[in-house]
């Protein structure tokens, strides 16, 4: 077990090259991310231009340019790059693929257990919560239900800890119970934060919970110690702007994904400064070296562009229901990579941060995806849906879109709010405002 342990170490040591992580970061990067990169390694690297008032160029020339550049002064390079990025699909892992290989190690797993957590595992959202309907799942699969509670609780864990936690409010139980033991006075100050929504005076507080100042001091001390969300520790930080990666556009009622790659427009290669390194003798190979770098970056970013175009080529072909009305179908990761012929970690990187705009909407990348819970779900079966929660509602607070989109989201159902709203109209039901009204002239 020693020695593979070691084996397996070796060999991503020497997977992991520079360029190759280099590919990894940037197929991971979103659009702003990659144009802070770029002008961050342009710093250190004379090769690479910066041109902040580009205009835009013949992309293809890219290619080309590298092949005259190279003849002219360097050696042709014999890296096949449009294998770069697939070449490391198994040297790195993504959260999914090393959620499962503990799991695989902590639990005796049957093919019915494995089936089921990866089923959870590649459920969970970026923050690492799991906000899908286990009992339904376990109806539709006909598997016990404490069997996959079972499962679900060794993912949880697992590190990161709390993974696959429905929601804040288990999350931040479970950590009560692994760090503190389940200390009584956190559960009681949790208990009654998510019960009355709000937090009270600190006396009316203490004489709610019976707990004197110093108990109720060092059960906030330990809830100040949670973190808010299982990947917290995992997850790179975000951008507060949002800029899109794909501009969904429709033309003579087809719909094309355009990238947004303007960051290629931004930078080039300086043959002037090439030239004059060249000619002295102590800085050939330095040159060599940057030169190599800026090339490597430059092929690196067309093919995460590839990748993402070849993505969202299978998302417009899968999800067209959904840019016509406004329906998600059931579509996985995996099933994406195996439409693509990639590996699952290289769609869930090049997935990872990405935005897409569509008719003014900014709509996350991985919202295209959910999981196959019982085949498509027809149109009739959502409005049904709609028609009974309308039903079932507390007439004197009824719901509105936004909310009844909620609950089928929980349920399994992708649709937007405004598809919601398009159901409800065919339905004949009213809008919330409307339907309050009307029950008070009742």
């Amino acid at each position: 077990m020693i020695e593979l342990k070691n084996e397996i170490h070796i060999n991503i040591g020497l997977v992991l090259t520079p360029q190759l992580n280099l590919s990894l970061k940037l197929l991971t990067m979103n659009v702003l991310d990659i144009e802070t990169e770029i002008k961050e390694l342009a710093i250190e690297n004379p090769v690479l231009k910066i041109d902040e008032d580009f205009k835009t160029q013949n992309r293809n020339s890219y290619e080309g340019k590298f092949k005259e550049i190279d003849d002219s002064h360097f050696y042709k390079d014999s890296l096949e790059d449009d294998d770069l990025i697939e070449t490391v699909n198994s040297a790195e892992e993504s959260i999914e693929e090393k959620l499962f290989k503990e799991l695989s190690l902590e639990m005796d797993l049957d093919q019915e257990d494995r089936e089921i957590a990866k089923f959870i595992i590649y459920n969970i959202d970026e923050k690492g919560f799991l906000d899908i309907d286990l009992e339904r799942f376990s109806e539709e699969q006909n598997i016990r239900f404490t069997k996959i509670e079972n499962i679900k609780k060794g993912i949880m864990n697992l590190e990161p800890l709390g993974c696959a936690s429905k929601d804040l409010r288990e999350f931040l139980v479970f950590q009560n119970d692994v760090l503190f033991n389940g200390d009584n006075s956190v559960r009681d100050v949790l208990e009654y934060l998510f019960k009355n929504k709000k937090l009270p005076k600190r006396e009316i507080f203490r004489k709610a919970l019976g707990l004197n100042n110093e108990r109720l001091n060092e059960a906030f001390s330990k809830i100040a110690t949670f973190m808010p969300y299982p990947l917290f520790s995992y997850k790179t930080t975000e951008n507060c702007y949002i800029e899109p990666d794909v501009i969904i556009k429709k033309i003579d009622g087809e719909y094309f994904a355009l990238l947004n790659d303007s960051f290629l427009n931004l930078i080039s290669i300086d043959e002037n400064i090439i030239k004059q390194y060249l000619k002295q003798k102590d800085t050939k190979n330095y040159i060599k070296n940057k030169y190599k770098e800026a090339r490597n970056l430059i092929l690196s970013l067309t093919n995460r562009n590839k990748t993402l175009l070849k993505i969202m080529e299978i998302i417009l072909k899968k999800q067209k229901t959904f840019f016509e009305d406004g329906i998600l179908k059931p579509l996985s990761r995996k099933e994406m990579a195996i439409e693509l012929g990639f590996h699952i970690s290289t769609i869930a990187r090049a997935v990872a941060n990405k935005y897409v705009c569509f008719e003014g909407s900014i709509i996350p990348l991985r919202n295209f995806f959910s999981h196959r819970l019982s085949g498509d779900i027809s149109k009739d079966y959502i409005k049904n849906k709609v028609k009974k929660l309308v039903e079932r509602e507390d007439k004197n607070n009824p719901l509105d879109d936004e909310s009844i989109k909620e609950f089928l989201d929980k349920k399994g159902i992708h649709i937007t709010r405004r598809t919601v709203a398009k159901y409800r109209k065919e339905l004949n039901i009213l809008n919330k405002r409307e339907r309050h009204f009307a029950l008070r002239l009742l």
